[in-house]
């Protein structure tokens, strides 16, 4: 244990505060010192709160959701959905009659999230070697049914798209491209044949929704993903993305879909600054308003939630200065595009799953988003959640139905004031 963790909960404050002070140093005498000064305080605020965050985590569903409904209301609630995760179904067997039942089976799944659980928005990630044929051709047959019930039943889509998409392993190249790929660790340009590749490929996705669905229904897909974490060397190869592929990439994708938000996301903070350099570079041509800037929340996959080391406090101080400045340029507002909501390989939930999830929302609103007034919450794991045992699911899925019940009068006193 570290000098910091031993202090009283009073002198650590005072500690940190003065810490943070001292971070500043001289230039605090200026506007943008102050401004920085503020932002280094914000994080050890944020270190310093979570022991009232699990207090208030480990109240009821219906306690919690009354204490906090009012920071929940302008919140948008999505979850990332991968079919690909549920019951074994795959793009290898969708088509045979066993296949076909899992299809209707995880279909009805997306529709308990949306119309039980009370989803706003789905994010679906349309993978590489799942939407093409033997030959590579473009083949839409495995996510038709998903995009099909989202369309028809005014369910918003966050379309993910890229040769990173989310769910392990990242990366899904298709085999007749296996001879192009870089080597590991390679960072993805247009010099790489790869890129070339995709950007064919996702020409052809495009074609496919604008000839397929009209203009009116597209509207359901919202904001657009072009690949997951980009800058995080995270995957089988832990490849990243160059900012001349990304912005061929929106090009592309705005030639088709106009309009439409483009989300990047960033490993917790990590990402932040090459994020904030790419929006200036995509500037140039997309309207501010329309670059999201999210981040992928994973508190639980280190050891110690309850009390983290003084060293992951500072390693926050760099992201959280980006997240600043990026809305001090008038992006979109921040989105939270994964917050976990299952245990990462062996290291399961400090908590039981309900008290977790709480835990985490109120992270999410009170620290990252730091009461930002509107966002969305999307929430990572909930394949896991519906093949798990009831017993502990239900209690999850409770929290959800009273965040939307909640939501809904809220929404209908407003309207009789």
């Amino acid at each position: 244990m570290g000098f910091v963790e031993t202090l009283p909960p009073v002198s650590r404050r005072g500690f940190l505060k003065l810490l943070s002070a001292g971070l500043a140093g001289t230039a605090s005498f200026s506007p943008e010192g102050v401004n920085m000064q503020n932002k280094f305080s914000r994080v050890f605020d944020v270190f310093l709160d979570q022991p009232d965050e699990w207090k208030e985590a480990e109240l009821s569903n219906e306690a919690f959701v009354e204490r906090n409904g009012e920071k929940l209301k302008n919140m948008d609630i999505s979850f990332s959905f991968s079919p690909e995760q549920l019951y074994g179904l795959s793009a290898s067997n969708y088509k045979t009659e066993e296949g076909k039942r899992l299809t209707e089976k995880s279909v009805e799944a997306l529709k308990f999230i949306h119309k039980e659980l009370g989803a706003d928005e789905v994010r679906l990630g349309v993978r590489w070697d799942n939407a093409v044929d033997e030959n590579g051709n473009f083949d839409f047959g495995f996510y038709k049914p998903y995009f099909d019930y989202c369309i028809q039943n005014g369910l918003n889509i966050c379309l993910n798209i890229g040769i990173k998409v989310f769910r392990w392993p990242e990366d899904h190249v298709p085999p007749m491209y296996k001879d192009i790929m870089p080597a590991d660790k390679s960072v993805i340009g247009m010099e790489s044949p790869l890129s070339a590749a995709y950007l064919k490929f996702a020409d052809s996705m495009m074609h496919h929704l604008i000839s397929s669905y009209s203009k009116r229904e597209l509207e359901t897909i919202t904001k657009i993903q072009p690949e997951n974490e980009a800058f995080h060397s995270f995957g089988q190869h832990g490849w990243t993305m160059g900012n001349d592929y990304l912005t061929t990439l929106v090009e592309h994708i705005d030639k088709f879909l106009p309009g439409r938000k483009i989300l990047f996301n960033s490993s917790e903070y990590t990402n932040l600054p090459q994020i904030s350099e790419l929006f200036k570079i995509l500037s140039d041509f997309i309207d501010k308003k329309r670059l999201v800037p999210a981040i992928n929340y994973y508190p639980f996959c280190y050891p110690g939630p309850d009390s983290p080391s003084f060293y992951q406090l500072l390693s926050l101080i760099p992201g959280n200065v980006t997240l600043g400045t990026l809305r001090d340029r008038g992006y979109a507002p921040l989105e939270m595009s994964e917050i976990q909501a299952e245990q990462w390989l062996n290291r399961p939930l400090p908590r039981d799953w309900a008290t977790s999830i709480k835990y985490i929302t109120l992270r999410s609103i009170n620290d990252i988003l730091a009461n930002q007034q509107s966002s969305v919450l999307s929430y990572w794991g909930i394949e896991s959640l519906l093949q798990a045992d009831p017993k502990l699911s239900a209690p999850v899925f409770d929290l959800f139905v009273k965040m939307r019940e909640d939501k809904l009068k809220r929404s209908e006193n407003k309207k009789l004031l």
